[in-house]
């Protein structure tokens, strides 16, 4: 290359350089645009979860018709395939779900008469 050839590369890998670092840059800076955004998203998604949960039909069910389905549902659970643990202790599932059937569990004798070994 002549000199002035020379020359006109240098500064075009000079300006590429530059280029390319800014793209860089940039490109970072979309990422963590997208991470926060990201995390909005998942954040916004737990409470949408949340909401649906407080206005869900079960809910609305008194707690001696849910004491009636808890004692039904640990009558089939024994012979299930579900783990060793569950099966032996169903109603310590459903004391896990949430506090209102942590309650009602408690109150009944009769799922905590259902152990199997």
């Amino acid at each position: 290359l002549s000199s002035s050839e020379h020359s006109l590369v240098t500064k075009l890998i000079d300006e590429v350089k530059e280029d390319v670092t800014r793209y860089k840059r940039e490109i970072d800076r979309l990422k963590n645009t997208y991470a926060n955004v990201k995390q909005q998203q998942e954040t916004l998604e737990t409470y949408l979860s949340d909401l649906r949960c407080i206005v869900a039909p079960i809910r609305r069910l008194p707690s001696e018709v849910l004491g009636e389905i808890f004692g039904f549902v640990c009558g089939m659970m024994s012979g299930s395939n579900l783990s060793k643990v569950k099966r032996s202790l169903p109603a310590v599932s459903l004391l896990q779900v949430c506090s209102k059937w942590r309650k009602i569990v408690n109150t009944m004798p009769s799922l905590w008469s259902r152990f199997t070994l």
